[in-house]
Order: structure tokens, then sequence, then C-alpha cells
């Protein structure tokens, strides 16, 4: 395992040519297979080797593709191509500026460096929240009703502490 900050190269295997999130179980688009299927029913001209595309398939997105491949799905149901000409890729490092390759700012590296949970990318990552406050109960919201009205507390206007019986008083 790599230590530090992925490359832009490193960076492109981490997130999917189709849906264009960063999964857990990604494949590399270099097979023949997957490549044909890409081209056929996903993006014609899919280069591997350009730097502004990724090179990687999520299972869900390949498994989606074979079933096209296969007639038994609609080839509607893939997403809409992310726009990849909007990528704009850093220079490359020169005497004059030796930044190095980690440095990438892309959409493709902030997606593949980000956390999923936190920046809610991806429907499989994206949690419902947890309702607050106590759970709703049909049996506690009944009894609520049979409960008597609340009677007003009195206060001490020097200390602000309830008076009543049974409190004392300093």
């Amino acid at each position: 395992m790599p230590k530090g900050p992925l490359s832009h190269t490193d960076n492109r295997s981490k997130v999917c040519i189709s849906c264009f999130q960063k999964c857990s179980s990604m494949s590399s688009t270099d097979g023949e297979k997957i490549l044909s299927r890409i081209r056929t029913s996903y993006i014609s001209n899919y280069d591997p080797e350009d730097a502004q595309l990724p090179r990687a398939v999520c299972t869900r997105c390949r498994n989606l593709l074979l079933k096209i491949e296969k007639g038994e799905r609609d080839p509607q149901e893939l997403r809409e191509p992310f726009d990849f000409s909007k990528i704009v890729l850093p220079p490359p490092p020169t005497r004059l500026n030796p930044q190095p390759e980690y440095t990438c700012s892309c959409a493709m590296c902030q997606v593949a460096r980000g956390n999923p949970v936190n920046l809610g990318i991806g429907k499989s990552y994206t949690f419902p929240p947890f309702p607050l406050g106590r759970p709703s109960d049909p049996v506690a919201s009944t009894s609520a009703e049979c409960l008597p009205s609340p009677r007003p507390i009195f206060v001490c206007k020097r200390c602000w502490q309830p008076v009543g019986k049974g409190i004392k008083h300093p």
C-alpha cells in the first residue's frame, strides 16, 4: 500500500468510468471484453490511455454493461456520461516548475481522494440520517393523552430555583 497521496495516474483506477464514483470494488478497463462493452454501450471513442478518463469500472456498472450486451437491460439505464472535457489536468512538471504529480486537484482526483460518506457521493454510501429524539411509540402516544395537563412551576424571584413541597431552598 503506497504511503502519502496518490498521483493522478493512480487516482484514475479509483473512479468508475460510467458512474464517476469511488466504489469499493473496481475492475480495470484493460481487458478486451470490458473495452468492447464500454465502446459499444457507453463511450464509443474510449481510450484507457487518455489521462482525462478513468481506468476502472465498478461492479454495478460492469454487470449492467454485461446485461446490456446480452439484451437483458436497456442501454438507457446507464447514466449520462460525465463531461470529461471539464477535467483540467495539471501541466507536466518542468525544471522551472517541479511540482509533484500528486498535487492534481481535478474533479477525478477529488472524487478518488474524498471520503464518499462525507461527500455524499453515490447512493451506496449515503445513509439516511437517524431521526432525532425519542422514537415514536404508538402505546406512549395514547398514554400521553391520559396524563394530566402540566401545572405551572413556582420559581424564587431571587435565585430562580423551583419552589415547592419537599424542595430545599437555600
